[in-house]
């Protein structure tokens, strides 16, 4: 399916233009009504304060009529940012068969991103 079936062309050509422009420093030129017809079409969020962002399903149009081979499942910046550990990547073992496993620990500010071996 080509993201013209999606989106419309005034749609998908504004798309375009507001992910060049916000790319950088999230200076975008697209009017205020465009803006809020893309968030009622899912391809651009508001994140707050005059800022804006394409959305997974944006990024995804904007590659597909590109041409780029956009892949599937969608994915959201934290999942492309995820490091081994936090994909629930564990050690069983300890060198001699020992219990030593990584564990996480509560931090105060009520993350776990810290690990400890026990």
């Amino acid at each position: 399916m080509k993201a013209t079936e999606i989106l419309q062309e005034e749609d998908l050509a504004r798309l375009i233009r507001f992910k060049e422009t916000a790319e950088d420093d999230n200076s975008y030129d697209t009017p205020k009504a465009a803006l809020k017809r893309l968030m009622e079409l899912g391809v651009v969020r508001s994140l707050g304060f005059g800022r804006c962002a394409t959305t997974a399903f944006g990024d995804w149009l904007v590659e597909q009529h590109f041409e780029q081979a956009p892949t599937l499942p969608l994915k959201t910046e934290d999942d492309y940012s995820k490091t081994p550990n936090d994909l629930g990547n564990r050690r069983d073992a300890g060198p001699i068969g020992g219990a030593s496993v990584l564990t996480d620990v509560l931090c105060g500010n009520g993350n776990y991103n810290e690990r400890t071996d026990k």
